[in-house]
């Protein structure tokens, strides 16, 4: 199950970037087929390979591993929040920080 989980977030990202199977597979040095039979659950990714379709995809492992990993989601979401913020005034900053602290303050009332 977390294979698949893996795989379909490689799948999504490579589409994304509209990078072919073909392709993928050429940069890694493998057969043309390669990523195809990986997608399709026909053969199982190694830690290593998924280093180097991250390197190559330009995504951090986190990315990858968030559906399977409880601290690769937490640093994703983390660094989505920064970029978030990174967006904002001081001001919005203070307000979004206090309705951060009301929203948590209301769900440990419940």
């Amino acid at each position: 199950m977390e294979h698949k989980k893996i795989v379909e977030r490689i799948r999504n990202t490579r589409l994304a970037n509209g990078i072919t199977q073909e392709h993928l597979s050429n940069k890694l040095k493998r057969n043309s087929d390669f990523i195809y039979k990986l997608e399709s659950g026909r053969i199982k990714i190694t830690l290593e390979m998924c280093v180097e379709i991250c390197k190559l995809l330009d995504v951090s492992l986190d990315y990858i591993a968030q559906d399977v990993v409880p601290a690769a989601y937490q640093n994703v979401a983390e660094q989505r929040l920064r970029g978030y913020l990174s967006q904002l005034n001081k001001k919005q900053t203070e307000y979004v920080l206090n309705e951060i602290e009301n929203f948590i303050k209301f769900v440990n009332d419940k």
